[in-house]
C-alpha cells in the first residue's frame, strides 16, 4: 500500500478519511509523492494530454491540482491557467514551483465555494483529475461547475468494489450526461480507470 493510502481511505472499514493536509505536510518525511503527481509518464496523464492538446483553451480551470505537477502542462503562452485544492501544502508548493499560474486553497465539500472569486469567471475547460471520489456532493460539484465551463475533462479510479464517493463508471457518466455531451470515453480495465471528454450541453 502507497504511503499516502492511509490519509486517504481506510481498506478495514471500507471509508473516505480525506487528510489531504496531513498527507501533503507527510510527503518529506515518509517519502511518498501522493497519488503519484510528479510521475508524468502514467498513461491517464498521458491520454488526457492528447485529448486536450487538440484544442487551445483560453481560460483552464484545474479542480484538485495538488501540487500543480499535471496543472503546469495545461499552461501555453497564451492561456490562462487557474489551480485550486484543498490543502494549504499542496497549494504552497504549486505557488513556489509554477509562478505563471494562479493557484488557490479552496474547500468544495461546503457551498461557500460558490461565492470566491475564481467561481465568477467563465473556463473554456475544467479538469477533475482523480477528484470527485473524495467528494460527498461530488454530483452537485459537477452541477455547479457545468454553469461556468465549456469542456471537462474528468478522469476517476473506479474498482469494483469502491470505497470512494463515485461508485460506479455508470453512476459518474449518468451525472455527467445531464450538463455535458461525452466527445470522448475510454475506460482502462488494468487500472481502472474512467477518462471522460465532454462538451457542454450549451453548446450545442
Amino acid at each position: 500500500m502507497a504511503g499516502y493510502h492511509k490519509y486517504v481511505f481506510d481498506e478495514e472499514n471500507q471509508d473516505v478519511v480525506g487528510k489531504f493536509e496531513e498527507m501533503y505536510q507527510a510527503e518529506d518525511v515518509e517519502n511518498f509523492d501522493s497519488w503519484h503527481q510528479d510521475d508524468m509518464r502514467l498513461l491517464t496523464k498521458q491520454i488526457s494530454l492528447v485529448l486536450l492538446n487538440r484544442y487551445n483553451f483560453n481560460n483552464v480551470l484545474d479542480v484538485g491540482c495538488g501540487k500543480g505537477a499535471f496543472t503546469h502542462l495545461l499552461k501555453k503562452e497564451n492561456n490562462q491557467v487557474t489551480g485550486i485544492d484543498v490543502s494549504k501544502t499542496a497549494i504552497k508548493r504549486a505557488k513556489a514551483k509554477f509562478k505563471d499560474i494562479f493557484f488557490s486553497c479552496v474547500d468544495l465539500s461546503k457551498d461557500s465555494f460558490k461565492k470566491m472569486p475564481f467561481f465568477s469567471k467563465h473556463y473554456d475547460l475544467i479538469v477533475f483529475m482523480e477528484v470527485l471520489s473524495y467528494l460527498p456532493n461530488w454530483s452537485n460539484v459537477i452541477e455547479e461547475f457545468s454553469r461556468i465551463g465549456d469542456y471537462v475533462l474528468i478522469t476517476s479510479d473506479i474498482p469494483e468494489n469502491p470505497i470512494g464517493y463515485v461508485k460506479s463508471k455508470e453512476s459518474l457518466k449518468s451525472v455527467v450526461q445531464r450538463h455535458y455531451e461525452i466527445i470522448d470515453e475510454l475506460y482502462l480495465s488494468r487500472f481502472r480507470k474512467t477518462i471522460l471528454f465532454c462538451k457542454s450541453l450549451r453548446l450545442k
